[in-house]
């Protein structure tokens, strides 16, 4: 029988096909839905592994029982959510062949699932969730509806983990000087069509805002460096553009890189983390509050303080 978790039968999935003009803008150049980017897509499971590890022990949160991860795709998330806060985790994205990649390269957990769904049309039912993480996502979906759509699926005081990072790389004059005016030359970066600031000035609006920062630093091979450049958008755009071969961009990349190992095995890579933690308020106080008739409009989240 169908959990009555699901109702994607009643709650079409969001799709070029189906949506309007206006919300087209969330899914125009966007690279994560690339039939080419999955195989290529390589982060070190690490990083979510340690972000979540640091957000449960900072927060105390208690191991929950259902957690939804939103634009899970190849589940790297999904599998460190599973390993560090949720018993359950369901993963969703817009993208079948991240899914398909997600499902057929990774050995199955009976506590993961995956679902083709998008952020701002979340195929559940209210109230079915501890816990939503969106990781490096919000910039490519539409932020008030996919606000809306957690504070539906989420339980009374359900918590939404929002965490990002940027990429520094390796922290010496030259490599920055070479990412600038080679790499991203070479691979245009590619602006996503939200601003994640943005977000940030809007969640920043909610009562007691703070962020968790911290710096990760990792030793990669050659070998390592150039997947994780391969799975950046500007990599893999080109490549599908061109009608590239992966294998020679790849190649290209690790000449480029040789000068900054220097001989070395490995060399240590920066990444800059941060989170968010909202809350969701309970829908009791907001209809309480919402009685008062209060002059300021109520938004079911409110801001941790990490």
């Amino acid at each position: 029988m169908r959990s009555s978790l699901f109702y994607s039968e009643l709650r079409p999935v969001q799709t070029q096909d189906n949506i309007e003009d206006d919300e087209k803008i969330n899914y125009i150049s966007n690279p994560y839905e690339s039939k080419i980017m999955a195989p290529l897509y390589e982060r070190p499971d690490f990083l979510y592994t340690e972000l979540f590890n640091k957000i449960a022990k900072t927060k105390q949160i208690s191991h929950v029982k259902k957690a939804l991860d939103v634009g899970c795709g190849t589940g790297i998330s999904t599998r460190a959510l599973k390993q560090t806060i949720a018993d359950e985790v369901v993963g969703v994205d817009i993208s079948q062949p991240m899914l398909d990649t997600a499902i057929s390269q990774f050995k199955p957990d009976p506590g993961i699932k995956y679902l083709k769904a998008a952020a701002e049309t979340l195929p559940f039912t209210n109230e079915s969730f501890d816990l939503i993480s969106i990781c490096v996502a919000p910039h490519w979906v539409d932020q008030a509806k996919f606000l809306q759509e957690s504070a539906r699926v989420l339980k009374d005081n359900g918590q939404l983990i929002i965490g990002h990072y940027g990429f520094t790389g390796i922290e010496t004059p030259e490599f920055a000087h070479w990412k600038e005016n080679v790499f991203f030359k070479h691979y245009p970066y590619i602006p996503a069509k939200r601003s994640y600031n943005k977000f940030q000035d809007k969640i920043t609006e909610f009562p007691v805002a703070d962020e968790l920062k911290y710096i990760e630093r990792f030793e990669l091979t050659i070998g390592e460096f150039a997947n994780l450049l391969m799975s950046m958008g500007g990599v893999v755009e080109k490549i599908e553009k061109n009608n590239l071969q992966p294998e020679k961009t790849k190649d290209w990349l690790i000449e480029e890189l040789k000068p900054f190992f220097a001989g070395k095995e490995k060399v240590t890579f920066r990444m800059d983390m941060s989170a968010w933690l909202l809350q969701r308020i309970p829908r009791l106080e907001l209809l309480h509050s919402s009685s008062r008739k209060e002059a300021e409009p109520q938004t079911p989240f409110k801001m941790s303080r990490l």
